[in-house]
């Protein structure tokens, strides 16, 4: 496992214009070579405004950033076959999935965003 430390990932700037409940993909590239598929999530309630976690479903192995999240119980349902996920623990809610995803502490610092990792 690799060491964990704040990575950033992009300008606060890039993120204008998000609306709530929007979730915004990328990848992130390890020193180990592995790439992250990450999703943030639009959330003003939150103190730095957003959510992030693993942009895979455990249960295909695909993207979910096109899925329904739900910020009154910060949840999101994977658009194919309706694994739900709690964005904030990544706790699987539903099947077909039965593994839980990763999720990550955000910040912004001097106007970047900064994931734990």
């Amino acid at each position: 496992m690799e060491k964990q430390n704040w990575v950033t990932v992009m300008d606060e700037q890039d993120l204008v214009g998000t609306d709530p409940g929007e979730v915004v993909a990328f990848d992130i590239e390890l020193d180990s070579g592995e790439t992250l598929a990450v999703g943030l999530v639009c959330d003003p309630n939150e103190d730095s405004g957003w959510m992030a976690f693993e942009n895979i479903c455990s249960h295909d192995g695909e993207g979910m950033e096109e899925g329904e999240v739900n910020l009154r119980d910060c949840t999101i349902e994977c658009p194919r076959h309706g694994a739900k996920f709690d964005v904030k623990t990544g706790e699987v809610l539903s099947m077909p999935a039965v593994t839980n995803i990763r999720t990550f502490d955000i910040r912004i610092t001097d106007g970047m965003i900064q994931l734990y990792l």
